[in-house]
């Protein structure tokens, strides 16, 4: 059988080579950008919680948007609590449509479309490293601390095991600006809507950081100026991402020719 499909020993040595290459790359860049992340994870929950300073800065957002005349969190919350079906969406939409569908979404780009994973990876990562400094110069309390205001923590309401489930070495409760819950989806957006040509896919996925920035906004987690800056910093990250593979500067993860 083999003979008829022109099928050569060496054949199938290089192809087995070939399987064995990729295999063991996709584990290196698990291994690694795993440890990116957790290493994100950490540094943003040790970077110290200003408490002070964060709950100063969530006012001067609120005077902010006030002056801007879009302070319309509050309004938009209270009309999405009286719909208690609406509220377990939008509850679903922040924990499982970030960390689950990234991560997902990440091991389908890496086998599939791996110029595209290359570009993406290296934005988050870049934007990741950007949203550090922010947090460290910029502690923010989210809307949700703020009660006296009239904010919800609709999380821990509705789905108490998630926020008992989170562990504290690795959160910052005051690191709300910029919301990365925001930009990380959007740049995961962008590189899904450019990997189909299918019109019904194409509006799903423009769809995702509509309903992910309403998420975060209605939970009670983020600010509407919050999701701006997570925003600007994932596209400053893609830029930059850009401009390296133009000038052909990789970020070597795993495989020397993957980045």
């Amino acid at each position: 059988m083999e003979r008829m499909l022109g099928i050569s020993g060496r054949s199938r040595l290089s192809i087995s080579r070939l399987s064995e290459t990729r295999i063991s790359g996709f584990i290196k860049e698990l291994i690694v950008v795993s440890g990116a992340f957790l290493l994100y994870s950490l540094v943003r929950g040790t970077i110290g919680e200003k408490i002070g300073h964060a709950f100063a800065n969530a006012a001067s957002l609120i005077d902010l948007e006030k002056s801007l005349g879009f302070f319309w969190e509050l309004q938009m919350q209270n009309w999405v609590l009286d719909h208690n079906p609406l509220i377990h969406f939008f509850n679903q939409v922040y924990i499982w449509g970030f960390g689950p569908l990234i991560i997902i979404s990440a091991v389908w780009l890496y086998w599939c479309r791996r110029s595209y994973y290359v570009l993406y990876r290296n934005a988050l990562l870049i934007s990741g490293g950007i949203a550090l400094l922010c947090f460290y110069l910029l502690p923010t309390a989210p809307p949700r601390f703020l009660q006296w205001v009239g904010f919800e923590d609709t999380i821990a309401l509705f789905v108490s095991a998630y926020r008992s489930s989170q562990m504290d070495g690795f959160l910052n409760h005051y690191a709300a600006f910029p919301s990365m819950h925001f930009g990380w989806i959007l740049l995961l957006s962008m590189a899904l809507f450019s990997t189909t040509r299918s019109l019904p896919l194409r509006i799903v996925w423009v769809l995702l950081p509509v309903l992910m920035f309403l998420a975060i906004i209605v939970t009670g987690n983020h600010f509407i100026v919050d999701a701006i800056a997570g925003g600007a910093v994932a596209l400053v990250g893609l830029l930059i991402s850009l401009a390296m593979r133009r000038y052909g500067i990789p970020i070597r993860l795993a495989q020397g020719n993957i980045g």
